[in-house]
């Protein structure tokens, strides 16, 4: 009996342990908020989070724990959502207006550093994502990169943006694509578009059209 308990107990620290890297994770806001300000995509819910597969397949069994700030919950298969089973996916967010934004970060799955293959970040103003998008990263033309827990930060000039989609193909572990997290700053200016701002844009769309 004593030598079942102490097999036991082994089996739960060793169980511990294994969880702690996600316990013991900040938030988003604990670590970007002094230096990027709000996340202006947190709370994000519903129809506003799409992806290739209509259907996350793991983690919480919902889109929003990509949006819910909170790199890792209480275990490490409620820390991220899978897409798909296998091949090129993608996961889409939408503002809900179009904003000033000037840095994406994107967290997959990082525990083990893993490398994902083809991944790609863009954002856009329409959603079509046909050639209008502005390309934030992609690992066809740039190095591919470990994961790791302060996600893959990328930084450009302020873009009205209302669509932000992230791409995975599998990665050097296995096929699947995994996304813990997708956050939003405006750093340099204000995250919503002002009514001066529109009145710009509107005018320049006329313009053009002419």
């Amino acid at each position: 009996m004593l030598k079942i308990a102490k097999v036991s107990m082994a089996a739960f620290f060793v169980a511990l342990i294994l969880m702690l890297p996600c316990w013991a994770e900040p938030t988003v806001d604990e670590l970007y908020g002094k230096k990027f300000g709000t996340n202006l995509a947190k709370g994000l819910v519903g129809d506003l989070i799409t992806g290739s597969d209509k259907h996350p397949g793991r983690g919480l069994a919902a889109w929003d724990i990509i949006t819910d700030a909170d790199l890792c919950k209480s275990g490490a298969n409620q820390c991220y959502t899978q897409v798909g089973a296998g091949g090129l996916q993608w996961i889409q967010l939408d503002l809900g207006k179009k904003m000033w934004l000037d840095t994406v970060v994107i967290w997959h799955w990082y525990i083990d550093s893993r490398i994902y293959n083809e991944t790609k970040t863009a954002v856009s103003a329409t959603g079509k994502f046909s050639g209008e998008e502005l390309v934030l990263f992609d690992s066809k033309k740039e190095k591919t990169y470990a994961e790791k827990p302060e996600g893959h930060v990328l930084e450009f000039e302020p873009t009205l943006v209302r669509y932000m989609r992230d791409w995975a193909n599998g990665s050097n572990v296995n096929v699947d694509a995994h996304w813990i997290e997708i956050a939003a700053f405006s750093v340099k200016g204000p995250g919503a578009i002002s009514p001066r701002e529109k009145l710009a844009t509107t005018w320049a769309q006329i313009k053009s059209s002419d």
